[in-house]
């Protein structure tokens, strides 16, 4: 309240910290200079923020018993530090006649954050800038869901199969799977690839993804394979089972097999022998249950380009191949690569051949991959006679039963 009865001027002068308070709501004409005022500096008293609210005329009191003019301001505070809050009548000190201002059931509410731990993390899970309300319990499940172990100065994150030290980026306990990731250290965390991968129970590396590009991962229960479009957070949840039997929820993508810009592969292919005699070669396609859908769809044009060269230099070669029958294209999901995008199928440059002449393609068909060998654009070549990338001899020894062929 302001005591109305007071005579003469309130005074011109700029209010207290004018430059330093710049925020404040100033005096209004005709009220005294009181204010509600506030500084707020950080743990090493540098001033952050300030400002001040004045009285209006609204607080003066003619005895008409009128409200309570209310001063209030909210604050958020960003760093760890102090506020000084306090209330001063500077009328009289700032060139104006003495005023009386009475203050009231002044108050200071701290309302705290939600927020009861944070923690921030290095690609390899050792924590920086973190925060913990004073008096809370204590988290201990932290860096990927897993258990952080303090006890004794410990310092290591507890993972299903071993232990992690996120000080140096490695487990301390041997790698049970060691002998299927022979590339790897028996020590390394998440295989290394700690940008887009998380460790899967201290086994192996798993792929995530950001919100915006959240896939499905299950490759026989859901859509998503090939050509993925992206969905976004707010897509509605469809209930799968996952490949443990589990019924999980996740994003289902559109399902594509087709390449935009590219072509398919013809149906016939007219090629020679070494003599020079026609030979047409029949092109059909398969379905197989390792794959989705058929595997009649438009791939990139390098990969359609590259295998009628391969059939046209395989018959030049005395090869004797009068059909084809191609088993996957888009459609191949048998390698967990198209989860990563890793897959060639996935980008449309590869082509799995399941049947030549009718039969199911073996040694003897070795014609074939040698002729594949010869193309510049040639990249992986794998089947029963070679197994090659960039024309350089590989251990893979798993396409014992088809050519699978990808180009550049």
């Amino acid at each position: 309240l302001v005591d109305g009865g007071a005579t003469g001027t309130t005074g011109g002068v700029t209010p207290p910290f004018a430059a330093l308070l710049a925020k404040g709501q100033g005096t209004q004409t005709g009220a005294p200079k009181a204010y509600l005022n506030f500084l707020v500096f950080d743990r090493d008293f540098h001033l952050l923020d300030g400002g001040f609210i004045g009285v209006t005329t609204a607080a003066r009191e003619y005895g008409q018993d009128g409200l309570h003019e209310e001063l209030n301001k909210q604050l958020i505070i960003k760093k760890a530090g102090y506020v000084y809050l306090y209330l001063s009548n500077d009328n009289a000190a700032l060139g104006g006649n003495a005023v009386e201002v009475f203050f009231d059931d002044f108050t200071v509410q701290h309302i705290k954050s939600p927020i009861v731990q944070q923690d921030d993390y290095y690609a390899f899970g050792l924590t920086f800038n973190s925060y913990q309300r004073e008096n809370s319990t204590v988290n201990k499940w932290k860096f990927q869901g897993q258990e952080h172990v303090s006890d004794l100065d410990l310092g290591w994150d507890s993972f299903k199969w071993r232990n992690h030290m996120p000080d140096i980026g490695r487990f301390f306990n041997v790698d049970p799977l060691g002998s299927d990731y022979v590339h790897n250290s028996v020590y390394a965390f998440s295989e290394n690839k700690v940008t887009n991968h998380i460790e899967l129970e201290g086994l192996e590396a798993k792929p995530v993804r950001s919100p915006s590009t959240n896939y499905a991962e299950d490759r026989k229960r859901t859509t998503g394979t090939a050509m993925r479009t992206q969905v976004t957070p707010t897509q509605k949840l469809t209930p799968v089972l996952n490949e443990q039997g589990e019924t999980v929820t996740t994003y289902v993508e559109d399902r594509k097999y087709d390449v935009e810009g590219g072509k398919k592969i013809p149906s016939t292919i007219a090629t020679t022998d070494s003599k020079g005699n026609s030979v047409t070669v029949s092109v059909s396609f398969l379905d197989t249950q390792s794959d989705e859908k058929n595997s009649n769809n438009t791939i990139k044009s390098g990969a359609v380009d590259g295998f009628v060269s391969t059939v046209k230099e395989a018959n030049k070669m005395d090869a004797g191949i009068t059909s084809i029958a191609v088993s996957a294209t888009t459609n191949g999901d048998h390698s967990g690569g198209w989860v990563d995008g890793d897959s060639n199928h996935y980008k449309g440059k590869a082509i799995d051949i399941g049947k030549i002449n009718g039969h199911t393609p073996g040694i003897g068909d070795s014609t074939l991959q040698k002729a594949a060998n010869k193309q510049s654009t040639i990249n992986e070549n794998f089947g029963p006679f070679l197994d090659s990338k960039k024309n350089k001899t590989t251990s893979d020894q798993k396409h014992n039963t088809w050519i699978h062929l990808s180009f550049n």
